[in-house]
């Protein structure tokens, strides 16, 4: 089964892995983004990234454009976007959520929180 690994290093930084790949370094956001994309059952809408991830979680303000935007920009950068990450349609809105057959780890510290468990 295919896995894609995140790790979490405070003294280098943010860095997502899929399979044996090379590590690519993230901004906060953009790992937070995919964290939890990845942790989601369900796929999640723009507007559900925005209300769980950047208006709770990182307690910035930012339109859902911006969210798009992001996406966008991981989407160009991670070469394995298509191959973890699959979007639906929930009615008019694009939703996003972790492959069925894609697992996932996140290696963090122990005090580190993500927003799903706020």
């Amino acid at each position: 089964m295919p896995s894609a690994l995140l790790i979490e290093n405070d003294r280098d930084g943010l860095f997502v892995r899929y399979g044996g790949g090379e590590w690519i370094s993230l901004d906060c956001t953009s790992f937070y983004l995919v964290a939890l994309l990845l942790h989601s059952e369900r796929p999640l809408t723009g507007d559900e990234i925005h209300k769980t991830l950047v208006f709770s979680f990182l307690e910035r303000e930012v339109t859902e454009a911006a969210i798009r935007k992001m996406v966008e920009r991981l989407r160009n950068r991670l070469l394995f976007w298509e191959s973890i990450i699959e979007t639906t349609r929930i009615g008019n809105r694009v939703a996003r959520r972790r492959r069925p057959d894609v697992t996932y780890r996140i290696f963090c510290r122990a005090s580190d929180v993500f927003p799903w468990e706020q």
